[in-house]
């Protein structure tokens, strides 16, 4: 099996992915010009105030950084090169910057040549950056209100250029707006001069309502509020698959109860849903989704696509279709522990949403550890705490590491503590982790090897 992971949300009635179905062709490269790198300087360390600078030619290619690295320093042909979602720049150089080993940039040229997103990788830097061109080179959402490189009366925000064929926005500069943190909120048609919301400088319209912009970068001033998540929307501070730059905070939550952290519920016409990156599993009130556990999902599937209480899944182990798979209390199961618990504890149980008994040889559920399905090696506040619903009896698994799925994924209480389940561990395994049915511990150093390929 291969990951995937639902880590964005729609929103209803904006900020929806269109897909495109036919063949796109190579677009040209950009023309040269240089970008200013958004949320602080390139490399840690450097002066807060200081503003670094990408440079790009294609013809002749070059790439210059303004920390020192360009073409005197190049150990690698720059590429400058058009295809077909941008134009992508790949640099790498040695003995520049005072960095050790080689500095490799790999970015893309979107929005009509107005802004690069990528990283920066050398020894001991990994920088993912935004850097724009042109006017909007000093717009930066992030930075606080009257400081965000705009004009007195103007907001640094996101920018709903084209709904069609494919949704387009923009970082830009605008009127301000006069909406405070959680008014109500409206967005303009569609249009350069347009497209943007009524909140105030430093806040986005997210579900008609005012949220504080956040970012990812770790900054002081990409931080929200305690209780609050920064979170991912599609088609917000981003076009299509590129990373955001930016985010919205939005209350955490209880994915089980539906409850917020305040207490409350989420609002009218919405639910609690977790969304899992590269780094954390947070939850967030959004958009209720209205595709029922255990029905496919058609099109792009989102974390808030299924009813709330629910996250999309893999149908089965050909992984060419989704569905809705309930969430679960998860508590640990193996051979003559909690094996009354398989489907979970209750009254969160895979069986109370509908899901077939684990006994059930065709379609059995049985509740497994969150953790499963991210992709880090630490631990998020869900990976001990939460279950979701997985299809076992619909599933195989690779025993012998040929890659090829040859044997029925074992159930919860056929397994024990030791490895006796191929395949075998050097050193050996848990098996009852292994197969997500035992909590991770703590420390890295007790974890054990388990199968981490889900989806």
């Amino acid at each position: 099996m291969t990951r995937s992971f639902a880590k964005r949300l729609g929103v209803a009635g904006a900020f929806l992915v269109a897909v495109a179905t036919g063949a796109v062709a190579a677009r040209p490269p950009c023309p040269g010009g240089t970008y200013t790198v958004q949320g602080g300087p390139l490399l840690v360390g450097a002066p807060p105030t200081q503003v670094d600078t990408i440079t790009v030619a294609p013809d002749p290619v070059s790439i210059e950084l303004s920390i020192g690295c360009g073409s005197a320093n190049a150990v690698k042909t720059d590429k400058v090169k058009g295809a077909k979602k941008g134009t992508k720049v790949r640099g790498t150089w040695q003995g520049c910057a005072g960095l050790e080993g080689k500095i490799k940039l790999r970015g893309i040229i979107v929005d009509e040549c107005g802004r690069m997103t990528g990283k920066l990788r050398a020894k001991g830097v990994k920088r993912t950056f935004e850097a724009l061109g042109g006017s909007g080179g000093a717009c930066n959402p992030l930075a606080a209100p009257g400081s965000q490189g705009c004009n007195a009366g103007e907001k640094c925000t996101w920018v709903q250029v084209q709904d069609t064929p494919e949704p387009i926005g923009t970082t830009s500069c605008m009127p301000d707006g006069t909406q405070d943190l959680g008014d109500a909120c409206t967005i303009g048609p569609v249009g350069e001069t347009t497209g943007f919301d009524d909140c105030k400088a430093g806040l986005i319209c997210v579900n008609a309502q005012c949220a504080d912009i956040c970012g990812f970068d770790g900054s002081a001033q990409a931080q929200c509020a305690a209780g609050f998540n920064c979170t991912r929307y599609s088609g917000l501070f981003a076009n299509g698959e590129e990373d955001p730059i930016a985010g919205a905070c939005s209350e955490g939550c209880n994915p089980l109860t539906q409850l917020r952290t305040s207490g409350g519920p989420c609002g009218d016409g919405q639910g609690c849903y977790l969304l899992t990156s590269s780094t954390d599993t947070i939850s967030v009130c959004a958009s209720a989704g209205t595709v029922a556990i255990g029905q496919p999902i058609s099109g792009s599937s989102f974390a808030n696509s299924c009813v709330p209480g629910g996250m999309p899944r893999a149908a089965d182990d050909t992984g060419t279709t989704f569905e809705c798979g309930a969430l679960c209390q998860m508590t640990d199961v193996y051979m003559g522990v909690n094996e009354a618990d398989e489907g979970g504890v209750a009254p969160y149980t895979c069986q109370a949403a509908g899901a077939a008994a684990p006994d059930d040889p065709t379609n059995g559920e049985s509740c497994r550890y969150w953790w499963a399905r991210e992709p880090f090696e630490g631990l998020s506040q869900f990976s001990n705490t939460l279950g979701w619903c997985f299809k076992h009896a619909a599933f195989q698994y690779d025993t012998n590491g040929d890659q090829t799925p040859d044997a029925p994924f074992p159930r919860c209480i056929t397994l024990t503590t030791g490895d006796i389940v191929p395949p075998i561990g050097n050193p050996p395994h848990n098996d009852a982790q292994y197969f997500w049915c035992a909590a991770l511990p703590d420390a890295p150093a007790l974890r054990v090897d388990r199968m981490r390929v889900v989806r």
